[in-house]
């Protein structure tokens, strides 16, 4: 995602991911949480029930969507049912290096005859010394002592390695944080936090293998169609949605919804 962040540059100002938007709607916390500043006059109307809810642009770094988008991938990690959280400390302090150590990782246990499915995301340390990587991790029991030296060859220094618990089954967002902040973070706070996080995951919210992510029946998807699993799991009313232009409505007072796009 080019023009989004820089690993030695820093954080480009949201204002310049979001042309049109205004300092003054920047700023005010209120806009932010209101509906998404690209998809201004767009709605999804429910071909059952008629309900209209605003339209949103879906992209992970937009600070309304970003995270829900997040909330949506957090509950298919739930959905996936992993088995291990392995923690890692020492993954280097660029992107590049990280996605480069981990696969190497993830080479080596597979060449082992190992089955290794993963979903992976970095975290800046809250005090700023650096980042940390969390992936959850699903297929073949590997012993961990395996698992910890093929670490510590690849420079990832000792991992944390414990048996993954879930909190509350898949209507419970969990497994991505934004910049330290558990999945409950305010609207208001997220647009700083989520700058942050892209940054250190190259520009998108998790990693993961192609064997990870499943639906609501055990059956292997991708991350989009896993994303869906898991609103159907949380929906009570499952419908179809049209997409409908209609900037008169932006001022009915419609209630928001998490539709996605």
């Amino acid at each position: 995602m080019t023009g989004l962040v820089g690993e030695a540059g820093g954080l480009a100002s949201s204002l310049a991911l979001l042309p049109g938007i205004s300092t003054e709607e920047e700023e005010d916390p209120g806009f932010r949480a209101l509906r998404c500043p690209r998809k201004k006059g767009w709605f999804y109307v429910g071909q059952d029930t008629g309900e209209v809810v605003p339209a949103r642009c879906g992209t992970a770094w937009c600070w309304f969507c970003g995270p829900l988008n997040a909330q949506e991938i957090a509950g298919a990690i739930g959905l996936a049912d992993p088995e291990r959280l392995v923690t890692l400390t020492l993954v280097g302090d660029s992107w590049a290096e990280t996605q480069l150590k981990v696969q190497q990782l993830v080479r080596d246990v597979r060449a082992a005859g190992f089955e290794f499915e993963y979903v992976m995301h970095v975290e800046p340390n809250p005090r700023g010394t650096g980042r940390h990587a969390h992936i959850f991790q699903k297929g073949d029991y590997i012993p961990q002592d395996f698992l910890q030296e093929r670490c510590f060859a690849n420079g990832l220094g000792i991992p944390d390695i414990r048996a993954f618990v879930p909190k509350g089954g898949p209507k419970v967002a969990y497994g991505v944080k934004l910049a330290g902040i558990d999945y409950g973070l305010k609207l208001t706070e997220r647009a700083e936090s989520l700058a942050g996080y892209l940054a250190v995951n190259g520009g998108r919210l998790t990693h993961q293998s192609r064997g990870f992510f499943s639906d609501e029946y055990g059956v292997g998807c991708g991350v989009l169609e896993a994303r869906r699993a898991w609103r159907r799991v949380v929906t009570t009313m499952p419908q179809a949605w049209g997409l409908r232009h209609r900037p008169d409505w932006e001022t009915l007072g419609q209630t928001l919804s998490p539709r996605p796009r």
